[in-house]
């Protein structure tokens, strides 16, 4: 009987530790680099040193696009929400000028990368490349808010001229040093 339990203990052991073994080798990076990094591929390519100096360059590809578990994959990925990581981050909008319009009209709505940029080269807002660091607000505002037919087919409050005076602020002018 001792010699039974044993055989099924070391059985159920012998299970537990194959089920452990990974059947296939998960995605990395590198992987997707081999064809997303070629413009004679892909139309858009990435570039794979700017991707990993990004905020995300120390993600694989598949942290945020989950739907690919081979390669090649489907033409057409699902679209990745930035909410599945920055969920802390979708109540600063509330109240805003952003948030009214999505309210109104989510297709007239600016999304994460409107200010932020592509996401496979974001950079942290302290960095001085980055669209939303201090010196580059501005600008980064202005590409939507200094237009006068994205003003109004959006029925934004802020007069183009708000810009031009900012640009003027003494507060524009410290944050530029």
């Amino acid at each position: 009987m001792k010699f039974r339990r044993k055989a099924v203990d070391l059985t159920s052991v012998a299970i537990l530790i194959i089920a452990a073994i990974p059947t296939g080798s998960a995605l990395t990076t590198q992987d997707c680099f081999d064809c997303h990094t070629d413009p004679d591929i892909v139309p858009t390519p990435i570039d794979s040193a700017s991707f990993k100096t990004s905020v995300h360059g120390d993600l694989d590809c598949v942290d945020c696009h989950s739907d690919v578990t081979d390669v090649p994959h489907e033409t057409r990925l699902k679209p990745v929400s930035c909410v599945l990581c920055h969920d802390d981050k979708t109540d600063q909008p509330a109240g805003s000028f952003h948030q009214a319009i999505l309210e109104r009209n989510a297709e007239l709505a600016p999304n994460c990368m409107t200010c932020h940029g592509f996401a496979h080269e974001i950079r942290s807002s302290e960095q001085d490349r980055s669209p939303t660091h201090p010196r580059h607000v501005i600008m980064t505002c202005g590409k939507c808010h200094s237009d006068p037919t994205f003003i109004q087919d959006r029925k934004i409050e802020i007069p183009p001229s708000f810009l031009a005076g900012y640009a003027k602020l003494t507060h524009l002018k410290v944050v530029k040093r």
